[in-house]
């Protein structure tokens, strides 16, 4: 199994964050525009933080394949921004984030298939279609 469901979460996560950016947006613009709310346009930096903290969860969650340690942290990271920039609003998408962050930070890589057999000189792993042993360079026998 790859990194499917950090990925699935941190998409999933970052794409509820932006809708909730948006609601955050839409609220302001309504209290501003209607309701004469004093303070109602600080909703907008409110709202841009949001969908930067879940534009940043969706990148994190989309690298986390090859780097997961930094998407992990990314993905955390983004789990609380959202959560200062929209409150009740990010809840599910700051879960959501924080889960797959989790997952993705404390998930140990797994061998990978292609590793098939051993050099014969020293006992490192190798890849199926290596020459050279990457531990000690000696050339691996067909």
């Amino acid at each position: 199994m790859g990194r499917s469901f950090e990925t699935t979460l941190g998409v999933l996560g970052g794409i509820i964050g932006v809708i909730a950016g948006v609601a955050v947006a839409l609220v302001g613009g309504i209290g501003e525009a209607f309701l004469l709310i004093a303070g109602a346009s600080d909703l907008y930096t409110r709202a841009a933080l949001t969908i930067s903290a879940a534009v940043l969860g969706v990148v994190a969650a989309l690298l986390s394949g090859s780097r997961n340690k930094f998407s992990g942290i990314s993905m955390m990271i983004a789990a609380v921004l959202g959560l200062v920039g929209a409150g009740v609003f990010y809840v599910p998408a700051s879960a959501l984030l924080g889960i797959a962050g989790a997952v993705a930070f404390v998930r140990k890589p797994e061998l990978e298939a292609h590793i098939s057999a051993k050099c014969p000189n020293c006992g490192a792993p190798l890849e199926s279609s290596a020459r050279f042993c990457v531990a000690c360079d000696s050339p691996v026998p067909a």
